[in-house]
């Protein structure tokens, strides 16, 4: 076996920046599809929200419909006594 004490090696060392553009492509993706799903819930729940304030608006005039109904029969009812 022969050896020699004054060889000199060089290591080359390759790294990849494939594998942390491929992460920070995944975690954008995963925000912007985050994003998506919260706006779309919020955007239902407006709606939803409209949706009942509507309902109570009808039911309001509906009510007011039904009070002024029974204040004409009683007015009717007063005058024929």
């Amino acid at each position: 076996m022969s050896t020699q004490p004054n060889e000199t090696r060089t290591v080359i060392v390759e790294r990849s920046s494939t594998g942390t553009i491929m992460l920070a492509i995944a975690l954008l993706i995963a925000l912007v599809g985050g994003v998506i799903m919260f706006n779309q819930y919020n955007s239902s729940e407006a709606r939803k929200n409209n949706a009942i304030e509507h309902a109570a608006n009808e039911v309001d005039k509906a009510a007011d419909k039904a009070g002024d109904a029974i204040d004409d029969a009683a007015k009717s009812v007063k005058k024929e006594m």
